[in-house]
């Protein structure tokens, strides 16, 4: 994929891409945020292209993401939202 070297048969090292991530936890949380993200919408995203509302719609609040997510606010608006500390262990 782009992210490991080859060193060998059956044996990789962290290349200039993947060694980044190595005591970078900011930059390894942005990296996870989006695969999640990614995967989940990609569950969602038959139903939404095949609901008569959301299918044709340009609407960035009504994506498949939004259903992945469980959310009605676009994607930068979400991620920019403040949640309070206790909010955030009530929800797990």
């Amino acid at each position: 994929m782009g992210i490991f070297c080859q060193t060998g048969p059956d044996a990789f090292a962290n290349n200039t891409i993947s060694a980044s991530l190595v005591a970078n936890e900011p930059l390894r949380a942005y990296v996870r945020l989006v695969g999640s993200e990614t995967f989940t919408a990609a569950d969602h995203l038959p139903k939404t292209l095949l609901d008569p509302e959301t299918g044709p719609s340009y609407d960035v609040a009504k994506t498949a993401w939004q259903d992945a997510i469980g959310t009605s606010k676009p994607r930068w608006e979400w991620i920019e939202e403040r949640v309070e500390q206790d909010k955030l262990l009530e929800s797990g």
